[in-house]
């Protein structure tokens, strides 16, 4: 494990210098509303697309080899853009950037992993002081991370840009849009495989569909923005994908994949408009040479929404698992103490019981994990009703992509 997380560490690392600077470029060539509104659904399509054939490709090389594999799958695609990258990007870079503070890049990373082992811990072992206590020091380091950024010439992070009150609401938006998606995206492919029984292969194939209507989505979405203002268009597939989250807290474990496939797909595409439409609009915001710190702000929504997604959503999940799991008075006390842990060690460890023991075990676990989903999904419920109002009341001053700008309301 510990190699696996120094790794993606270091994946992590190089996929942030991608992310803002193709934001940047993107915002510098298409001036005009509309393009840069088309341009920016194309961008963003481009992930959905990513994100359908990653899980497929990856449950393939799992099927196939072994699982280190996984990590090839972007090396010739890095290599092409090493070759074709100088030859068709342009250039575009604020030549008063400044320097990387070091300092703040230490006290953002000493302010979010205890943040989050805490939250992690807590759910896991309850009231203890160690988890207190590293929460109580991430929030500390936040702060003064916050506070230094604030006196800073060049920022870490330009704190400057959410006075925009375009780009605070939108960023909100992102981060908790993307809690959503990140948190529900993995509880869903862990039911797959541990509930409904389907392989990595399976598992990545039945979030195809709702990745596919998706990347429709982020192409729709501009269109129909050129038409009706963006708070509204971004709101209405909010409050759609409210209900379709709310239809699957009535699922049941019996009911197999199929529900969870179709509501899925229906978040897919009403949910598009709010990160497309939404870092549209933090880069439009932003003046020209601030492009890059702007990328960086959206970007830095994403990221940190599907880190607080997996650690806040997979916790509820998780301790509502635990909270209404009720086992049998017969099984093995080995056996309930990997069951009471999770779905993954109920499943492993009743592999070499007999069948009906199994059976009679994994019912309460696979009727508990949906439970743990049924809270997800009614909580993500409100929270995207609560994002509707706030974008639908806070950004309704901006006018159709190529209208006239309208001045924001105090």
């Amino acid at each position: 494990p510990e190699m696996l997380i120094a790794v993606r560490a270091l994946l992590g690392v190089a996929g942030a210098t991608l992310m803002p600077s193709a934001m940047a470029l993107v915002s510098t060539l298409f001036r005009d509303p509309k393009q840069m509104a088309t341009a920016y659904g194309i961008f963003a399509g481009t992930f959905t697309l990513g994100a359908v054939f990653g899980p497929v490709i990856g449950g393939f090389m799992l099927g196939h080899f072994w699982w280190g594999s996984v990590f090839l799958i972007g090396v010739p695609i890095m290599v092409l853009l090493l070759i074709i990258g100088p030859k068709l990007l342009p250039e575009a870079k604020n030549p008063n950037a400044g320097r990387i503070d070091l300092t703040s890049v230490a006290l953002w990373l000493l302010a979010v992993l205890p943040v989050i082992y805490g939250i992690k811990q807590l759910a896991r072992y309850g009231w203890q002081i160690f988890p207190v206590v590293s929460l109580v020091l991430g929030l500390a380091f936040g702060w003064t991370f916050v506070r230094r950024q604030r006196t800073l010439e060049h920022p870490l992070l330009d704190l400057k840009l959410l006075r925009d009150r375009t780009i605070g609401v939108c960023l909100t938006g992102a981060v908790f849009n993307t809690m959503i998606g990140g948190g529900f995206m993995l509880t869903m492919m862990l039911y797959f495989q541990l509930v409904v029984g389907l392989s990595t292969l399976q598992a990545g194939l039945a979030m195809m569909p709702a990745l596919l209507i998706g990347t429709l989505g982020f192409q729709i979405a501009p269109k129909l923005a050129s038409r009706y203002k963006p708070a509204y268009v971004i709101a209405g597939g909010l409050v759609i994908s409210a209900a379709a989250m709310a239809v699957m807290t009535q699922f049941n474990p019996d009911a197999g994949a199929t529900p969870l496939i179709i509501g899925f797909a229906v978040m897919g595409f009403f949910g598009a408009p709010m990160p497309g439409l939404g870092t549209n609009l933090i880069l439009a915001s932003a003046p020209p040479e601030r492009a890059g710190s702007a990328g960086s702000l959206a970007q830095l929504g994403n990221e940190f929404g599907n880190v607080l997604g997996f650690a806040i959503y997979g916790t509820i999940g998780a301790a509502v698992y635990r909270a209404t799991l009720v086992l049998p008075s017969n099984t093995p006390p080995a056996v309930a103490a990997a069951a009471h842990d999770s779905l993954a060690g109920a499943a492993a460890a009743t592999a070499h019981l007999p069948h009906d023991v199994a059976a009679a075990i994994l019912a309460p676990a696979h009727q508990a994990f949906a439970n743990g989903l049924h809270v997800v999904t009614g909580t993500a419920t409100v929270v995207l009703l609560a994002l509707a109002v706030l974008v639908a009341t806070k950004l309704r001053h901006v006018q159709p992509f190529g209208h006239p700008a309208a001045a924001p309301v105090q």
